[in-house]
Protein backbone atom coordinates (compact mmCIF):
# COMPACT_ATOMS: atom_id res chain seq x y z
CA UNK A 1 0.00 0.00 0.00
CA UNK A 2 1.66 3.16 -1.00
CA UNK A 3 1.37 6.31 1.41
CA UNK A 4 -0.11 9.53 0.71
CA UNK A 5 2.40 12.03 1.79
CA UNK A 6 0.39 15.61 2.10
CA UNK A 7 1.80 18.74 0.38
CA UNK A 8 3.94 20.44 2.58
CA UNK A 9 4.48 23.33 0.49
CA UNK A 10 4.10 26.79 2.27
CA UNK A 11 1.76 29.20 0.55
CA UNK A 12 3.16 32.66 1.06
CA UNK A 13 1.60 36.00 0.38
CA UNK A 14 4.12 37.89 -1.60
CA UNK A 15 4.93 36.86 -5.15
CA UNK A 16 6.39 38.63 -8.45
CA UNK A 17 4.22 36.38 -10.45
CA UNK A 18 0.67 37.00 -10.51
CA UNK A 19 0.07 33.35 -11.87
CA UNK A 20 1.46 31.94 -8.83
CA UNK A 21 -0.77 34.39 -6.90
CA UNK A 22 -3.63 32.79 -8.79
CA UNK A 23 -2.79 29.35 -8.50
CA UNK A 24 -2.78 29.74 -4.45
CA UNK A 25 -5.88 31.01 -4.55
CA UNK A 26 -7.16 28.46 -6.83
CA UNK A 27 -5.78 26.38 -4.50
CA UNK A 28 -6.99 27.59 -1.07
CA UNK A 29 -10.64 28.87 -2.27
CA UNK A 30 -11.84 28.02 -5.42
CA UNK A 31 -10.74 24.35 -6.10
CA UNK A 32 -13.21 24.63 -9.23
CA UNK A 33 -11.49 27.50 -10.32
CA UNK A 34 -13.47 30.80 -11.18
CA UNK A 35 -17.34 31.37 -12.31
CA UNK A 36 -16.50 34.75 -13.84
CA UNK A 37 -14.29 37.45 -14.20
CA UNK A 38 -16.05 40.74 -14.67
CA UNK A 39 -13.31 42.59 -16.43
CA UNK A 40 -11.61 39.94 -18.56
CA UNK A 41 -9.82 42.08 -21.18
CA UNK A 42 -7.64 40.08 -23.41
CA UNK A 43 -7.69 37.09 -20.30
CA UNK A 44 -3.85 37.89 -19.20
CA UNK A 45 -4.71 36.03 -16.14
CA UNK A 46 -5.34 32.87 -17.81
CA UNK A 47 -1.90 31.47 -18.45
CA UNK A 48 0.52 29.46 -17.42
CA UNK A 49 -1.89 26.56 -16.24
CA UNK A 50 -4.62 29.23 -15.09
CA UNK A 51 -8.20 27.47 -16.15
CA UNK A 52 -10.47 30.23 -18.04
CA UNK A 53 -13.35 31.17 -16.23
CA UNK A 54 -16.93 30.12 -16.87
CA UNK A 55 -18.14 33.45 -17.90
CA UNK A 56 -16.13 36.28 -19.37
CA UNK A 57 -17.49 39.77 -19.28
CA UNK A 58 -15.78 43.51 -20.06
CA UNK A 59 -17.25 46.69 -20.56
CA UNK A 60 -15.43 46.45 -23.93
CA UNK A 61 -15.07 43.16 -25.08
CA UNK A 62 -11.39 42.66 -26.74
CA UNK A 63 -12.32 38.85 -27.88
CA UNK A 64 -15.18 37.24 -29.40
CA UNK A 65 -16.17 35.04 -26.57
CA UNK A 66 -15.90 37.70 -24.23
CA UNK A 67 -19.72 38.73 -23.56
CA UNK A 68 -20.24 43.00 -23.31
CA UNK A 69 -21.79 44.00 -19.41
CA UNK A 70 -21.18 46.50 -16.90
CA UNK A 71 -19.97 44.95 -13.67
CA UNK A 72 -22.32 47.45 -12.42
CA UNK A 73 -25.30 45.70 -13.99
CA UNK A 74 -24.74 42.24 -14.45
CA UNK A 75 -26.33 39.66 -16.30
CA UNK A 76 -26.91 37.43 -13.46
CA UNK A 77 -29.51 36.67 -11.04
CA UNK A 78 -29.22 37.36 -7.74
CA UNK A 79 -26.74 34.60 -5.78
CA UNK A 80 -26.10 32.83 -8.53
CA UNK A 81 -22.42 32.69 -8.63
CA UNK A 82 -19.95 31.53 -6.32
CA UNK A 83 -17.01 32.98 -7.31
CA UNK A 84 -15.70 36.02 -9.27
CA UNK A 85 -12.90 37.83 -10.36
CA UNK A 86 -12.52 41.79 -10.56
CA UNK A 87 -9.29 43.56 -11.63
CA UNK A 88 -10.73 47.17 -12.43
CA UNK A 89 -8.62 50.23 -13.37
CA UNK A 90 -6.76 52.33 -10.71
CA UNK A 91 -5.23 55.03 -12.40
CA UNK A 92 -6.94 58.68 -12.33
CA UNK A 93 -6.16 62.23 -13.50
CA UNK A 94 -7.10 65.50 -14.98
CA UNK A 95 -5.27 65.20 -17.98
CA UNK A 96 -6.14 61.96 -19.02
CA UNK A 97 -7.19 63.41 -22.89
CA UNK A 98 -4.07 65.63 -22.87
CA UNK A 99 -1.11 63.97 -21.74
CA UNK A 100 -1.86 60.59 -20.75
CA UNK A 101 0.79 59.16 -18.04
CA UNK A 102 2.49 55.79 -20.02
CA UNK A 103 0.18 53.43 -18.34
CA UNK A 104 -3.40 55.47 -19.17
CA UNK A 105 -1.93 54.15 -22.60
CA UNK A 106 -2.44 50.64 -21.85
CA UNK A 107 -4.98 50.68 -19.38
CA UNK A 108 -8.48 52.57 -18.63
CA UNK A 109 -7.78 55.46 -16.82
CA UNK A 110 -10.88 57.20 -14.24
CA UNK A 111 -11.16 61.23 -14.70
CA UNK A 112 -10.65 61.58 -10.97
CA UNK A 113 -10.57 59.00 -7.83
CA UNK A 114 -13.99 60.65 -6.60
CA UNK A 115 -14.81 58.47 -9.91
CA UNK A 116 -13.01 55.72 -9.36
CA UNK A 117 -14.40 55.55 -5.49
CA UNK A 118 -17.65 55.69 -7.10
CA UNK A 119 -16.71 52.64 -9.67
CA UNK A 120 -15.82 50.44 -7.12
CA UNK A 121 -18.42 50.94 -4.47
CA UNK A 122 -21.10 50.18 -7.28
CA UNK A 123 -19.65 47.63 -8.74
CA UNK A 124 -18.98 45.64 -5.60
CA UNK A 125 -22.70 46.66 -4.71
CA UNK A 126 -23.42 44.33 -7.40
CA UNK A 127 -21.38 41.92 -7.19
CA UNK A 128 -22.37 41.14 -3.72
CA UNK A 129 -25.71 40.56 -5.57
CA UNK A 130 -24.57 38.14 -7.40
CA UNK A 131 -22.69 35.84 -5.53
CA UNK A 132 -24.28 33.38 -3.24
CA UNK A 133 -23.26 33.17 0.41
CA UNK A 134 -19.92 32.11 1.30
CA UNK A 135 -19.41 33.08 -2.59
CA UNK A 136 -15.35 34.04 -3.16
CA UNK A 137 -14.57 37.52 -4.89
CA UNK A 138 -10.74 38.32 -5.79
CA UNK A 139 -10.14 41.89 -6.44
CA UNK A 140 -7.00 43.24 -7.61
CA UNK A 141 -6.22 47.49 -6.51
CA UNK A 142 -3.42 49.26 -6.19
CA UNK A 143 -2.93 51.86 -4.20
CA UNK A 144 -1.74 55.32 -5.73
CA UNK A 145 -0.61 58.65 -5.77
CA UNK A 146 -2.76 61.13 -7.42
CA UNK A 147 -2.44 64.63 -7.48
CA UNK A 148 0.79 64.76 -4.61
CA UNK A 149 -1.87 62.92 -2.61
CA UNK A 150 -1.26 59.22 -1.40
CA UNK A 151 -4.50 57.19 -1.67
CA UNK A 152 -4.64 53.76 0.26
CA UNK A 153 -7.07 52.05 -2.81
CA UNK A 154 -6.87 48.98 -0.47
CA UNK A 155 -7.84 50.32 2.44
CA UNK A 156 -11.03 51.68 0.76
CA UNK A 157 -11.89 48.64 -0.96
CA UNK A 158 -11.66 46.77 1.91
CA UNK A 159 -13.89 49.53 3.80
CA UNK A 160 -16.58 49.67 1.15
CA UNK A 161 -16.88 45.71 0.50
CA UNK A 162 -17.51 45.50 4.31
CA UNK A 163 -20.66 47.72 3.97
CA UNK A 164 -21.66 45.60 0.74
CA UNK A 165 -21.71 42.32 3.16
CA UNK A 166 -18.07 41.22 2.52
CA UNK A 167 -15.01 39.80 4.83
CA UNK A 168 -11.67 40.23 4.01
CA UNK A 169 -10.47 36.93 4.78
CA UNK A 170 -6.98 36.91 2.64
CA UNK A 171 -4.57 39.16 1.30
CA UNK A 172 -1.43 38.52 -1.59
CA UNK A 173 0.92 40.82 -2.68
CA UNK A 174 2.56 40.98 -6.16
CA UNK A 175 5.94 42.89 -6.98
CA UNK A 176 6.22 44.34 -10.12
CA UNK A 177 9.77 43.63 -10.74
CA UNK A 178 10.42 46.01 -13.82
CA UNK A 179 8.14 48.74 -13.34
CA UNK A 180 7.53 51.51 -15.09
CA UNK A 181 9.26 54.10 -13.65
CA UNK A 182 8.27 58.02 -14.30
CA UNK A 183 9.92 60.95 -12.85
CA UNK A 184 8.48 64.36 -13.02
CA UNK A 185 10.30 66.61 -10.87
CA UNK A 186 11.45 66.27 -7.28
CA UNK A 187 9.88 62.86 -5.97
CA UNK A 188 7.70 63.11 -2.87
CA UNK A 189 6.78 59.86 -2.21
CA UNK A 190 7.87 56.30 -2.92
CA UNK A 191 7.25 54.75 -6.19
CA UNK A 192 4.41 51.72 -5.65
CA UNK A 193 5.47 48.59 -7.52
CA UNK A 194 3.33 46.60 -5.58
CA UNK A 195 -0.66 45.16 -6.43
CA UNK A 196 -3.24 43.59 -3.79
CA UNK A 197 -5.21 40.62 -4.46
CA UNK A 198 -7.76 40.99 -1.86
CA UNK A 199 -9.75 37.98 -0.91
CA UNK A 200 -13.38 38.51 0.07
CA UNK A 201 -16.23 36.06 1.38
CA UNK A 202 -19.70 36.53 0.88
CA UNK A 203 -21.44 37.22 4.55
CA UNK A 204 -24.30 35.50 5.24
CA UNK A 205 -27.18 37.46 5.95
CA UNK A 206 -27.16 39.99 8.97
CA UNK A 207 -30.05 39.94 11.75
CA UNK A 208 -30.59 42.04 14.83
CA UNK A 209 -31.63 40.38 18.05
CA UNK A 210 -31.76 42.37 21.10
CA UNK A 211 -29.55 45.26 19.61
CA UNK A 212 -26.63 42.82 18.67
CA UNK A 213 -25.95 41.94 15.03
CA UNK A 214 -25.51 38.19 14.39
CA UNK A 215 -23.86 36.60 11.27
CA UNK A 216 -25.92 33.93 10.22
Amino acid sequence: MQLKIPNTEVITSVSDSQHEILRNIIQLYCPQGFDADFTYNTGGFYKKGIPQPLWKYDIKPLAPDVIQADVRNLPFNSSSIKSAVFDPPFLAGSNINSKPYIMAKRYTMFKNMTDLQMMYTDALREISRVLSPGGILVFKCQDVIHGKQFYTNSVFVVNRAKDCGFECIDQFVCINRNPIVQIRGQQMHSRKVHTYFLIFRKRSRIRKKKGVVHEL
